[in-house]
């Protein structure tokens, strides 16, 4: 196989499988093995290392991509380690322009969702939110009243879910939802690469007007089987500038409106 990188180093074997992650959002064991020329056993022992360092999340026969590094909490920047942050910063930032003071709104987790927290704690606002790093970057604001749903916390991007966090979403009503996805398919809709994404589904529901953050290379990753929300559904889809204006066309064409962050 032409694509295969024989003797290659540690890190270089690390970057193509995050690379590959970034593109499909879980690898297995064997894609990754084909892919370096290396045996299973190998690979396995990367995964771990890479697991271990906060990079990937180990699954059963593979990985799955994690949202935020393993050491997030205790760095000098809160926001190293984001992938595509420049593009994840144009949407945060466009987003936030849509939201004023007196809202009621709820922010999903995810890194894009968690850029637009830090961009929003100036407001008076009360916010609903299944993220716990989302909930403390909000935490220490007055201005801002916070609501976090409980539940079990998922390890790949500290999100609560479970029937816990579904019922306390089922009770609240809020004006708008702003949410991360995993692909974007304007055949299919918004998947998440989450096996039990209800939780996200009750979040999403919870609002009057559903805003969609998604960064451009979203729509390029294959879209997973569990999908969150049909197109139709979305009110208003925010992404970056270097979105293919394909895709606007499609969307504003099938009812939803489209807001691209800028490079300013």
């Amino acid at each position: 196989m032409s694509g295969r990188i024989h003797g290659s180093f540690y890190e270089e074997r690390e970057q193509i499988i995050l690379d590959l992650l970034q593109k499909k959002g879980r690898i297995t064991v064997a894609e990754a093995a084909e892919l370096t020329g290396l045996s299973v056993s190998t690979i396995r022992l990367q995964f771990q290392s890479m697991h271990e360092k906060g990079l990937l999340l180990r699954t059963h026969g593979g990985a799955i991509k994690a949202d935020y590094p393993k050491d997030f909490n205790t760095r000098l920047n809160f926001f190293d380690g984001i992938v595509n942050f420049d593009k994840k910063q144009q949407i945060a930032a466009a987003a936030a322009e849509t939201i004023e003071d007196g809202d009621f709104i709820a922010i999903s987790s995810g890194s894009t969702a968690l850029l637009l927290a830090s961009k929003i704690t100036d407001k008076k606002l009360t916010v609903v939110t299944d993220s716990i790093p989302v909930a403390n970057i909000l935490l220490f604001h007055p201005n801002i009243r916070l609501y976090v749903c409980g539940g079990q916390i998922r390890e790949r991007n500290g999100a609560c879910f479970g029937p816990t966090s579904e019922a306390f979403f089922s009770t609240v009503k809020v004006d708008k939802a702003y949410s991360g996805c995993d692909s974007v398919d304007l055949d299919v809709g918004i998947t998440s690469l989450d096996i039990d994404p209800r939780t996200e589904q009750s979040l999403i529901k919870c609002a009057k007007k559903c805003y969609i953050l998604a960064d451009s290379t979203k729509f390029s990753v294959k879209p997973f089987i569990e999908k969150t929300i049909d197109i139709s559904e979305i009110t208003c889809l925010i992404s970056d500038s270097d979105l293919d204006p394909l895709y606007v066309t499609r969307l504003r064409d099938a009812g939803v409106a489209i807001i691209l962050g800028t490079n300013d």
